[in-house]
């Protein structure tokens, strides 16, 4: 018996190897797709499935347009390391025989893997587009976020409005503050259903919290607070409710003229004997 369940653990164990090591060749050979481009392929007994490579230079929102002559059909998308971020299985409208899907998803910049699969014995001909949205970070952030702790929290200012994204990749982001001001304004606008927004002493502690919902109207969440703080660092950290994801813009004030943060390419950068040199 414990020979019998030894050979059964060796061949799981074997089985996911040779899994993982097959998914890493497809993604190998994955097809160059360029956002924007209407592209069309077939799912037949001979060739089961069908990967796309495609690359954002920026964080942002990826509508995709799919549509399908299958009954059934998986679809995903992969991050650059393979793991997968984003699964979908629609079925057909069984009056007309056709996929019709449509869906956004909200990424960080990077590259990123668009798979159509078979399900079961299902083949035939599909088609689809993914058109782009640059989110217009005011912290460019890699795949799974740079500014998810308080030790890596981008630094802003009072009377700045700043840019963000919460991603399939990306929960949180952190922001650290300087209070000069005993009274100080939040202004937050995001496009999510709900959303959590916290507020850190200089040690780290949670000294406030709000989880604001959308206006279901114009389905955006427009909140806005004034804290009497202490002078000193703080931190402020806007995270995902569940699986609800988007855009945000906010902006601390203390009554002085709100202006558009610089955006990360026009951002000044310093370069010491090659190496990136970095601020506080």
């Amino acid at each position: 018996m414990k020979k019998t369940i030894s050979l059964l653990l060796c061949f799981i164990m074997v089985f996911g190897i040779f899994t993982a090591v097959n998914a890493a060749n497809e993604l190998a050979d994955a097809k160059k797709y360029t956002l924007g481009t209407y592209k069309s392929g077939s799912i037949l007994e001979g060739n089961p499935s069908d990967i796309y490579k495609f690359e954002l230079q920026n964080a942002g929102k990826v509508n995709v347009d799919f549509t399908a002559e299958i009954e059934w059909v998986y679809l995903k998308v992969y991050d650059e390391k393979g793991n997968e971020i984003w699964s979908q299985n629609p079925r057909w409208n069984s009056t007309i025989e056709e996929i019709s899907f449509q869906d956004s998803l909200y990424l960080c910049k990077g590259n990123y893997y668009f798979s159509v699969s078979k399900d079961g014995s299902r083949y035939g001909e599909y088609a689809f587009e993914l058109l782009f949205t640059s989110a217009n970070e005011s912290f460019a952030e890699g795949q799974n976020g740079s500014n998810n702790k308080v030790n890596s929290a981008n630094l802003i200012d009072v009377n700045q409005k700043y840019n963000g994204l919460l991603a399939l990749n990306d929960d949180v982001d952190i922001f650290r503050i300087s209070v000069n001001d005993s009274k100080i304004d939040l202004n937050l606008l995001a496009n999510m259903e709900w959303i959590y927004i916290k507020l850190y002493d200089h040690t780290g502690n949670e000294i406030w919290s709000q989880n604001p919902k959308w206006n279901s109207t114009t389905e955006q969440i427009n909140f806005t607070n004034t804290f009497n703080l202490k002078n000193g660092f703080y931190y402020f950290s806007v995270s995902k409710d569940g699986s609800r994801y988007g855009t945000y813009s906010f902006f601390f004030t203390n009554g002085g003229v709100v202006s558009e943060a610089p955006t990360p390419e026009s951002v000044i950068k310093v370069v010491v004997n090659g190496s990136l040199v970095s601020f506080d």
